[in-house]
């Protein structure tokens, strides 16, 4: 049986993000060809991240829709 390095959890994370390092890309893609540990991971990290982009944009709306009620127009 084949020992796989699988990869560091910071580098996965960028890739993830669309943040990887200078270089680090190919060597995360070449990785994730041959590795379906580090696939899954991947997939999990998307899916994280999704759901706090979604939180993320449903209490911005939420916050300014409260905002926009509490708005009190005075007119002279």
């Amino acid at each position: 049986m084949e020992s796989v390095n699988h990869i560091q959890d910071e580098p996965l994370e960028r890739y993830s993000l669309g943040m990887s390092l200078e270089g680090e890309t190919c060597t995360v893609e070449e990785h994730l060809l041959i590795c379906q540990t580090c696939r899954d991971r991947l997939e999990s990290l998307d899916s994280y991240h999704g759901a706090m982009r979604a939180a993320s944009s449903a209490i911005r709306r939420d916050t300014t829709t409260a905002a926009d009620c509490n708005r009190v127009v005075v007119k002279a």
